[in-house]
């Protein structure tokens, strides 16, 4: 642990509460009013100037012990952005809340605030800078195809990781999915990762699959790797060619195509089998409200037979 994370963690223990020790702690004394009263007639020869008591006056430093920590709910830091930074701040725990559009005059640099909430969240309460991380996480993947479309592909994943810890988890629905998609577009990916088909096919769904897999909205099990994360976010939220990818990524254009066909895989894999096992439900309720009909239909048969032979 380096000095600057050594001492971000000894504030954090001293606003917790951690330091304070209740029998250092002096005893609350009332403050008596020690200011010089002025007489407006004085002049430098009248004045008297002399240093006061040390009875008089307040200690100049206290043990950490021996202060009782104001009560905070969160730390913060606004600093401008740059990748060696933004780590630090981001292996402290800290998470991004606000990231300046413009760069600054002076430095050059986006203005970002970061937050980490202090003390313990209660169980099955959410903790708000929760909120606060999923609404800029969704400005965010919105903002990197215009004023972030610049931001390399590493330090746009590196703020996302940072919001990861505190976001609220929000899994799409079957419902919400089957407007976003549709049938035949689930047909072009399909299509697309089997390599039927080029890229340019799918370009156009390529936004909103970014928005749902960085949004955290396919569920935990859809996970790409670092490089396919990149490429997803180069292409799809940047909106960003595959020859400008190749030069950032430094690889060869057909190996980032390679990569990003298994990216889609991975993607539309799950979501071709939700919808899978959503129709073969509707399916098996449609074949039970038939075998009901039937059934019914059978014993309203059998009724009538029985009673033609009492009347019989």
């Amino acid at each position: 642990m380096g000095y600057g994370s050594r001492a971000l963690k000894a504030l954090e223990s001293f606003y917790n509460g951690e330091l304070f020790n209740l029998d250092e702690a002096p005893e609350e004394t009332q403050e008596e009013d020690h200011h010089l009263t002025i007489d407006p007639n004085a002049t430098l020869l009248t004045d008297k100037i002399a240093v006061r008591s040390a009875t008089q006056m307040p200690p100049l430093l206290q043990r950490l012990s021996q202060r009782k920590p104001e009560m905070l709910d969160y730390i913060g830091v606004s600093y401008g952005l740059s990748p060696q930074l933004l780590r630090f701040w981001k292996r402290g725990g800290y998470c991004p809340l606000y990231l300046r559009q413009t760069t600054s005059d002076l430095t050059g640099e986006n203005t970002c605030v970061m937050l980490k909430n202090l003390g313990d969240v209660s169980e099955g309460e959410e903790h708000w800078i929760g909120a606060f991380a999923q609404d800029f996480r969704r400005r965010f993947l919105t903002l990197l195809s215009f004023q972030f479309r610049d931001f390399g592909s590493a330090p746009a994943l590196s703020i996302l990781e940072a919001i990861a810890n505190t976001e609220q988890k929000s899994e799409i629905g079957l419902t919400e999915l089957n407007f976003l998609l549709t049938p035949f577009d689930l047909k072009r990916l399909e299509a697309y990762s089997n390599s039927l088909i080029d890229y340019h096919v799918v370009l156009d769904l390529l936004p909103m699959l970014a928005t749902l897999y960085f949004g955290k909205r396919l569920g935990q099990d859809v996970k790409l790797n670092a490089i396919q994360s990149s490429i997803m976010l180069s292409l799809g939220l940047q909106r960003k060619t595959i020859e400008e990818v190749e030069s950032e990524l430094d690889i060869p254009v057909n190996q980032a195509l390679a990569l990003f066909v298994k990216a889609i895989r991975k993607i539309c894999t799950p979501i071709s089998a939700a919808r899978e096992s959503r129709r073969d439900r509707l399916e098996a309720t449609r074949a039970d409200r038939r075998g009901g009909a039937s059934r019914g239909r059978g014993r309203s048969h059998a009724r009538a037979q029985d009673q033609a032979a009492r009347d019989d």
